[in-house]
């Protein structure tokens, strides 16, 4: 597998120097660590010599010319072959050894603790093949750190090596916490420290925020650092008051939860949609694209009607409903306009220029001539047409649902010349 994986990386055109020494060296580790089967692998490979020629042959052959597809390109693998080497020279990179180092931790900190915690059950059972996992994220964290070439994605291999080993302990764990399910203490003291430990999450990052005022930010300092300590103190409490066997086998769920969650939190926010299907909200409203042609149309407008630019008359004819942000949006768009006269109806004498509501069909259009503009689109999470998409927008904030948009009729009277 590690031997196919190699050859994968050396004809991909990925940044190949690092994920190819990383796996190499992991290959070593695993031949030194099964070195009693080394022998028989060799008598079985100088037994099937033509089967592992065409193995290795084959990748080489159908990766550097694409499947055929440019013989030319074999010649090319060959020529290249300085430069892998040349690439697998420690050196600096784009990203830091402490960079890193701190992605790893921010992005997979449940990976970490459980894989350490795994690691450290494998050596105490002898497991050779976890203790050969713990050897092979090492050797693998060492080219990712401090080879050519430096990114996060090299880091792949540390992660597989760590969910290898954190599988078995976070089994371990969840069981144990299963066989105590009728516990009702248990569960009671998760739910309190996970209260305590949201609380803290939102006073704590408020304490450090420099908008906040100073006392506000005391204040949240004092919430924050009570909080985490009331999560400390109820387990000790209840190990001490009660039973230290129930507090071993239920704290352990809480790292566990934690992580779960900033994982999720993590896999959400790189997925989320930037684009123009992204709808945060479960009321998302925002201005339309033809706000800026109603701005041109009526400067353009109002020089024809008016003695300047803006000096033109114009009746702004919109009901006030609770709840609508047309009617303040709009005034807002026409507060340069000194003539503006705000109605709830069309008056008797409507100026040359009138805006309503697009439903409102009024006796202006005897003597006006309209055009409808679209101001505002409003969309909410309704009309789904299956579950997959209302989970994608649960997740990811993405629906390619089209908005509802609030429409205008900008009326000019044609009889004015």
């Amino acid at each position: 597998m590690l031997t196919a994986l190699l050859f994968a990386l050396l004809h991909s055109n990925y940044g190949i120097s690092i994920a190819t020494l990383a796996v190499f060296l992991v290959g070593l580790v695993a031949l030194a660590w099964w070195r009693d089967g080394l022998a028989d692998l060799w008598a079985q490979v100088t037994a099937h010599r033509r089967t592992a020629l065409a193995a290795l042959s084959a990748p080489l052959l159908l990766g550097a010319t694409f499947f055929m597809l440019t013989p030319a390109g074999l010649s090319a693998a060959g020529g290249l072959l300085g430069d892998w080497l040349a690439g697998l020279l420690p050196g600096s990179g784009e990203y830091g050894v402490w960079e890193q180092a701190r992605r790893l931790l921010i992005s997979e900190p449940l990976l970490l603790v459980f894989g350490v915690v795994g690691l450290a059950q494998a050596w105490r059972r002898g497991d050779r093949f976890g203790q050969w996992l713990g050897f092979a994220a090492a050797v693998a964290l060492l080219p990712a750190l401090a080879g050519r070439g430096r990114h996060p994605l090299d880091l792949a291999l540390v992660a597989l090596a760590l969910a290898l080993l954190a599988g078995p302990a976070v089994a371990r764990m969840l069981a144990s916490a299963w066989s105590d399910r009728k516990q009702a203490d248990a569960w009671l003291l998760l739910a309190l420290c996970l209260a305590f430990l949201f609380s803290a999450s939102i006073a704590l990052p408020s304490a450090i925020n420099t908008a906040n005022r100073e006392d506000w930010r005391s204040l949240y300092i004092g919430v924050g650092a009570g909080t985490m300590l009331l999560a400390v103190l109820i387990w000790v409490a209840y190990g001490a008051l009660g039973s230290w066997g129930v507090v071993a086998r239920a704290w352990p769920l809480i790292p566990l939860l934690l992580g779960l969650i900033w994982g999720g939190g993590q896999a959400v926010a790189l997925n989320y949609d930037r684009g123009a299907w992204r709808q945060p909200a479960v009321l998302h409203e925002m201005a339309a694209t033809n706000v800026a042609d109603l701005q041109a149309s009526l400067r353009d407008l109002a020089a024809l009607h008016g003695g300047g630019t803006r000096e033109a008359r114009i009746d702004l004819v919109w009901p006030e409903r609770q709840g609508d942000p047309m009617l303040p949006m709009l005034r807002w768009q026409l507060r340069d306009f000194p003539n503006l006269r705000v109605a709830a109806s069309v008056p008797a004498d409507p100026a040359p220029l009138v805006i309503t509501p697009a439903e409102e069909q009024s006796r202006l259009a005897e003597r006006y001539s309209g055009a409808e503009f679209a101001l505002l689109q409003r969309w909410r999470p309704v009309g789904f047409e299956s579950a997959y998409q209302a989970v994608r927008w649960l997740l990811y904030r993405e629906s390619r649902i089209a908005p509802e948009r609030v429409k205008a009729i900008l009326w000019v009277d044609r009889s004015v010349k």
